[in-house]
């Protein structure tokens, strides 16, 4: 039913108009319309937009000390973080991010989930010396480790490379994975 618009009158005399019974009729079949729209939307339309998507909402977001995510009411997770080392890493040592290590994640992920690592080693006045980006899957039980070798021997490093004689006074690890936690 489209909008009905109710005639009240002229003021001050009060003159005209609609009758009290034909505006109420008006009246209510208008909130009846609205009623039956909102009936039809269903649970969703309703649903809290922000919060514990364990209580009912569509997306719930959290952060702690290993970084932050975002849990949808479907099951889909995106997590994402940095974690950074400040100490000196000479040519011929590896560093690493275990990328199937949930204890690094800021929230748990369930089967199989995929990462983002980039890395980045800076000198002491912090500028970068090198940086580079790794994608791997994660399937439950592999071991994967996301890094890289400085020298020659690598220690659960992939790929292995030198980056010559500078030696890096920090490093930091930025990843982002995506998974499902349900």
């Amino acid at each position: 039913m489209a909008r009905q618009e109710i005639i009240l009158g002229a003021l001050p005399n009060g003159l005209g108009g609609d009758p009290p019974r034909t505006a109420s009729e008006k009246i209510n079949y208008m909130t009846k319309e609205l009623y039956d729209k909102n009936a039809a939307l269903g649970t969703a339309a309703f649903a809290n937009t922000l919060g514990s998507v364990l209580n009912g909402a569509i997306i719930e977001r959290g952060s702690n000390a290993n970084g932050e995510f975002v849990k949808f009411a479907d099951g889909t997770m995106l997590t994402w973080g940095a974690q950074s080392a400040y100490t000196d890493l000479p040519p011929g040592q590896a560093i690493s991010w275990d990328a199937n290590n949930l204890s690094l994640q800021p929230a748990a992920f369930v089967g199989r989930w995929e990462s983002v690592v980039n890395y980045g080693l800076y000198n002491s006045s912090g500028v970068a010396i090198y940086t580079n980006n790794f994608i791997y899957a994660s399937p439950s039980g592999d071991l994967i480790f996301a890094g890289f070798n400085t020298g020659n021997s690598p220690a659960y490093a992939h790929p292995s490379f030198t980056t010559g004689t500078q030696i890096a006074k920090s490093y930091v690890a930025h990843f982002q994975s995506v998974g499902r936690w349900r």
